[in-house]
Parts: structure tokens; sequence; C-alpha cells
């Protein structure tokens, strides 16, 4: 289940234990042809948020959002964050990039 927004952002402002990461798909190229694949990165972005959202019950990590190019997660959001919860996101990350490599 997602998590509002808001909430995170109140909560990682107010406990050191909460860690945010905000991963953006960049692209390259000029200007006509993003536009031109702008349907087929949609679909690759479905494909890729599908497979980070897998990683996220994997690791325990909260999704909070994915809104455009952008997905959003974190941990740290409750009382009963285990102390590997930063090192989880880690991992995370690193996944996130090769997922996005492979696709």
């Amino acid at each position: 289940a997602a998590v509002d927004a808001d909430r995170v952002l109140r909560l990682s402002v107010s406990s050191s234990s909460a860690s945010v990461l905000v991963a953006e798909v960049v692209r390259d190229g000029p200007a006509s042809l993003v536009c031109a694949a702008e349907s087929k990165m949609m679909d690759l972005l479905s494909l890729i948020y599908a497979r980070f959202d897998q990683l996220c019950v994997h690791h325990s990590v909260e999704k909070v959002t994915s809104l455009g190019e952008t997905y959003t997660c974190a941990v740290g959001l409750d009382a009963e964050t285990s102390q590997d919860a930063a090192l989880a996101l880690l991992q995370m990350a690193l996944q996130m990039r090769r997922v996005v490599g492979e696709i």
C-alpha cells in the first residue's frame, strides 16, 4: 500500500531513523524524439515501476509514490523499523539500477 507523501515529508524531517529514496528516470535525446516515443516511455515506466514495487516488498521498503518519471520509497516511517532498514534501502537502490539496466 502506498504511503501519503505528506506523511513521509513530515516524518523524514522529524524522525532521525527515516530514509527516503527518490529515483528519477532521465531521458536523453532531442525533444522531438522524446515526444514521438511518449507512449513507449509510459509502457517502459510501467514495467520498471512494477519491478520496483516487487523490490519494495522483497526489502520491506514502503512505496511512497510513482509520479511521472519519479519513483519514491522510504524506510523508517514507523516505530518498528529495524536498524538494518537503511541498509535494505541501499540494497534496493543497487537492485533498481540493475533492473533498469536489464530492461
